[in-house]
């Protein structure tokens, strides 16, 4: 595993790293209701964040690594990444599904379909899918209690939008880093000084269901 090495970061570093999550996080904002219907880019967001945790201990979970779910031709992108995380002396592969459509029908045939999640080695699995939208499509209370039943073991996280509008900031921050002339490092420490991630409630709530 890469380590970043990072440092305390001079003025004009914060004042250039505190630029860049100033103005991508306004534009993050005003563009929100349709970045949380890019299932694409909200995963790639969790990712990053999560990446930026590998090997730190977060409520008693250490992420050890984070992969793409194979055999892909299979998954076809519903389940996003996997999380191999060690707790307490034991191991968990957790995968990670981001679930914003809209479209009833759809959501309750990707709801069937991940049912069958530990076909692809992992333990257990956890969608994430804005609380609202799951009052809105009511007709997928008939997949989702059984998803989440003892049986099927899978578990839900509300992306809740001032959480993910945090992190969807952080990847825009990352992307546009050269135009702002900072790099990963100073990202990461300014991440490290505010607690941006571990303090996150989306993030917190992975932690959590690992531990389930």
């Amino acid at each position: 595993m890469t380590t970043i090495q990072t440092n305390q970061l001079s003025i004009t570093e914060l004042s250039s790293v505190m630029q860049a999550f100033e103005h991508e996080g306004a534009s993050v904002r005003a563009s929100l209701r349709s970045l949380l219907q890019d299932k694409e880019t909200i995963a790639a967001a969790l990712l990053l964040s999560l990446s930026f945790l590998k090997g730190q201990a977060l409520d008693r979970v250490t992420i050890e690594e984070l992969s793409r779910v194979e055999p892909a031709r299979f998954n076809q992108n519903l389940i996003d990444f996997q999380m191999r995380c060690s707790i307490d002396g034991g191991a968990m592969n957790m995968g990670v599904a981001v679930l914003q459509e809209r479209n009833s029908q759809e959501v309750c045939q990707l709801l069937n379909r991940l049912l069958v999640y530990k076909d692809f080695g992992l333990n257990r699995l956890c969608i994430l899918r804005s609380a609202e939208l799951i009052e809105d499509t009511p007709e997928i209370q008939n997949y989702l209690p059984r998803l989440l039943s003892p049986e099927i073991g899978g578990s839900f996280v509300d992306l809740q939008a001032g959480a993910i509008t945090t992190l969807l900031t952080v990847l825009y921050v990352f992307r546009g880093r050269r135009k702002y002339l900072i790099n990963v490092p100073h990202i990461v420490q300014y991440l490290e000084q505010e607690n941006t991630l571990r303090r996150n409630p989306i993030l917190r709530d992975l932690m959590v269901t690992v531990q389930m």
